[in-house]
This record gives C-alpha cells, structure tokens and sequence, in this order.
C-alpha cells in the first residue's frame, strides 16, 4: 500500500493531507494508548488475579514501553521497516488477546502487554515521522486525543465484557496498525524519537531529571494523576456496578475529565503563565484530596480521581498550547526508562494494595499526589521567606 503523494499536487493540498495525516495518526495513537490501559488492565484482573492482583500486564506494559523507546531511539527506520513493525505488532496483539480469550492466562497477557508496547512505540515513530514533514509546529493534538478516547471507548469502553469481544479488539488493533501503516511518510528514517519519549508527552511519569526542579513538583504530581486515573478504573468499574452505574458511563467520564477540558478551556489556557499553571494544578489536586475527606466513601473517591483528571489534563495541555502560540526550538530527543520502570513500579504497589485494603488505597494515592504538590509549595514559600529575611539584614 502506497501513500506517496503526486508530484504535480498542489502544494496547498499537499500540506492539507499532510496535516490530516498527522491528526488522524495521532488519534489512532492516543486509541491504542488509551486502549493499552483499558484492555490490559481489565483482562489483568479477570486473567491472572493472582499477578499483583491483575496489574501486572499493565506493569510489563509500562516497562516494555520505556525499555523499547530507550533501545530503539537512536535506531533510523527505513518506511518498509516501520510498516512491518506496525503490522506485526498489530498482529501479535490479535493473536495474544484471542489467546487469552481461549485461556491463555497470563503468558498471553504476557505476550499481549509486550507486543502492544511494542505497537505503541511503532506508532510513536509513524507521529514522530509526519511531525518531522511538516513546515510549521502543528497545532497541539487536543481534537485527536479526544478522538482517540472516543475511539478506545467504543471498543473498550465496557470493561467487564471485554474477554467476549477478544476477536473483535484484536481487529480493531490490526486494522489501527494496517492504517497507520499506511500513514508512515516516505522521510521515516528522518525520525529518530521525541522530545518526550512517547508521542504528544503522554508518557505518565515525566523523566527523572526533570524532578530537579521543585517548584515544577505540582505539575509533576499531576502527570503523575494518569497512573491510579487508568490503572483503577478496572477497579473502580466494578465497584460502580455494584451501585448500580453502567460500567462503561463511569469509563467515559474519566476520559472525557482527563481529555475534555482542554478543549474547553483553550483560550484561558494559551495564555496561562507557568506560575498561573502551577497554582491551578496544585488547587485541583488539593481540592480532589478534600473531597475524600470531606465526601467519604465511593462518591467522594470517584470526584477526587474526576479533579485529578482535570488537574492531569491542564498539565499536559497548556505546555503545547504554549509552544503552538509561541513556537520555539525543540529539545533533544530523550527517553527515560527509569521513569517508565518506577511507574510500572507504582502500578504494581497500586494493584497490591487495591487488592488487601480496596478504595481506601486508591485514595491514599490521590491524597499523596496533593500532598506532593503541597510540599513543593511549602519548600518554594519557604525559601522566599529564608531569602527576604536574609536580605532585609545586610
């Protein structure tokens, strides 16, 4: 399948193409990240309960995805090469979830999480390739995360049924691949990684070296908000239906609180500073720890995951929309894999504890992400204060 495009088309045209191109990689992108979680978490916790109470497909997925992206940074890729990686991790994710389906139990959620990161990665390199052919910074992928989200509802959005649908996710999976593959642009060996490891900077878990800086902590703790937001929903997906809430209602609204308010709130956000930025964050992420203890129980749990998904999705928006208004030179590439360890890490503790002591761990969580942003307040305030003492006595 060729995607050349003429020679004698248009360059208005050929610009427009190449920019639909681009969005509708990344929105089948952000459908396999999205389904990632989705998929391998509930299938984790009907298939193999007894691996870190299920999370540990998620766990090796995360893993696989940072050690991949470290491995594979520097590799150039020719287009024959990346379509082949597309397709063939497209088709071990169908066969590994048909597997599982069949009783495959955890060596094929095993080989399920590794053959999706490994897709996940190649789909990286196919937005990574397109952002490269493109004359100017293209605009922050807000639309195409939502589609994106939409798209892995539809298919995943009814977490508990999953394992019946297993045919039908793996071809999903194999035609998301089969149309990336089509996507990938003849310059693919010009794309060499990203700036944020994974595309659109939707890794979880931000690079260890930009901890160093304390006062970015409450945007880090917010980053951080998509772990227990997708690990739990599994979790709290169940414990929802026991109330009586449809399953895949309490899915879409967590993607809709986490990819929805950007959208919304664009305008406010394009202009935000970062100091503006940092106090919103950390007064979403305060506020969701407030609910837990002020609305105990299911109720004020799920409000304070919906406040940390808002929190999540302003950390993650406004930097592009930044860059979108004011563009400016991208950094090197990097990726971490000890980022993407610590927060498989995190995901099984998570699982672990959701197991023994149920909703109260996940709001232990949420209320360490608060108080994470807290202390990077507390520690900014008091080195002003320590510097204007210090200065008022010379």
């Amino acid at each position: 399948m060729s995607t050349a495009l003429p020679a004698t088309m248009p360059p208005t045209a050929r610009l427009a193409w190449t920019a639909a191109a681009l969005w509708v990689a990344r929105a089948l992108a952000w459908a396999l990240l999205l389904g990632g979680w989705l998929v391998l978490g509930a299938m984790g916790r009907q298939y193999t309960p007894h691996w870190a109470a299920g999370y540990a497909p998620l766990a090796l997925w995360l893993a696989a995805i940072g050690i991949a992206l470290t491995v594979s940074a520097h590799w150039p890729v020719t287009r024959a090469l990346l379509r082949a990686w597309l397709f063939a991790a497209g088709i071990g994710v169908a066969l590994a979830l048909a597997w599982a389906a069949r009783g495959g139990a955890a060596p094929a959620l095993a080989f399920a999480a590794v053959a999706w990161a490994l897709l996940l990665v190649a789909a990286s390199r196919t937005v990574r390739a397109l952002r490269a052919g493109q004359r100017r910074l293209p605009p922050a992928p807000l639309m195409p995360a939502l589609a994106g989200a939409m798209l892995a509802w539809g298919m995943a959005g009814d977490l508990p049924r999953l394992p019946q649908h297993a045919l039908a996710l793996g071809w999903a999976v194999v035609l998301a691949a089969a149309a990336l593959a089509a996507l990938v642009p003849a310059h693919a060996r010009t794309a060499l990684g990203c700036r944020a490891g994974l595309f659109d900077c939707s890794l979880p878990a931000p690079a260890l070296t930009h901890w160093r800086v304390i006062a970015d902590w409450p945007l880090h703790a917010a980053l951080l908000a998509m772990l227990p937001m997708m690990a739990a929903l599994p979790a709290m997906a169940d414990w929802c239906a026991v109330s009586g809430r449809p399953v895949s209602f309490v899915t879409a609204v967590h993607l809709a609180a986490m990819l929805g308010p950007p959208l919304l709130l664009r305008g406010v956000l394009v202009g935000a500073s970062r100091r503006h930025l940092r106090i919103a964050v950390t007064a979403l992420l305060v506020a969701g720890a407030v609910l837990l203890v002020w609305w105990p129980g299911l109720r004020g749990l799920m409000s304070a995951s919906l406040l940390h998904g808002l929190a999540w999705s302003l950390a993650w928006a406004t930097p592009m929309l930044e860059r979108e208004a004011a563009p400016r030179r991208s950094s090197a590439a990097t990726s971490d894999w000890a980022a993407a360890a610590l927060a498989a890490l995190a995901v099984l503790l998570l699982g672990s504890a959701l197991a023994r002591f149920g909703p109260p761990a996940l709001a232990a969580m949420h209320a360490a992400l608060a108080a994470l942003a807290l202390l990077a307040v507390a520690t900014g305030a008091a080195g002003t204060a320590i510097r204007l003492v210090l200065e008022s006595r010379r």
